[in-house]
């Protein structure tokens, strides 16, 4: 029984930290509404000036194409500065909230694993002296020699669960999906 909370633990720590990062990409991550409506109007004045400057034949109205060609580059690069000011706002969110999700997921687990050291999560096999220092590392809080600590159970979950990880981005990476 043990094991099977273990397991589900562990993948709950692996399920839950990706989708609480999406979560606060997609909604908790937005701007604040002064910039995002500064950032709107000068969109909409750049798209405006862009439309006259096609309008204007550069030859014939020179004094126009260039006062509006010379406002038209100004509100771009305010523009530009504007939505360099939203993403880093938008930056500072995400990794305040990611700070947060690993102090919390790093919190639990420390409880967990502190509670339940003396818990054996599992047993090895009786083994033959060769397996003995092996297995006292393996088993280190608890008493027993064959028996399997959560530490060393939840530091191999997670050594496995990171390879299978790097295993699936690296197939997703290389095959194509249709």
């Amino acid at each position: 029984m043990l094991i099977g909370l273990s397991v589900l633990f562990l993948v709950l720590l692996k399920t839950i930290k990706p989708l609480i990062e999406d979560l606060s990409k997609h909604y908790l991550c937005t701007g604040s509404a002064e910039l995002l409506l500064k950032y709107r109007r000068l969109k909409s004045e750049v798209e405006a000036m862009r439309k006259l400057s096609h309008t204007i034949s550069a030859q014939q109205e020179f004094a126009k194409w260039a006062r509006n060609d010379r406002s038209r580059q100004k509100g771009e690069k305010s523009l530009q500065e504007t939505k360099q000011l939203i993403l880093q706002e938008q930056t500072k969110k995400t990794w305040s909230i990611k700070v947060a999700v690993n102090v919390g997921l790093c919190l639990m687990t420390l409880v967990v694993l502190i509670f339940l050291r003396g818990t054996p999560v599992g047993y090895l096999p009786k083994a033959d002296t060769f397996w003995v220092p092996v297995q006292s590392l393996v088993s280190y809080p608890c008493a027993e020699l064959t028996a399997i600590s959560p530490c060393a159970f939840y530091l191999t979950a997670m050594v496995a669960f990171s390879y299978v990880g790097k295993l699936v981005t690296n197939f997703r990476k290389q095959s194509v999906w249709i």
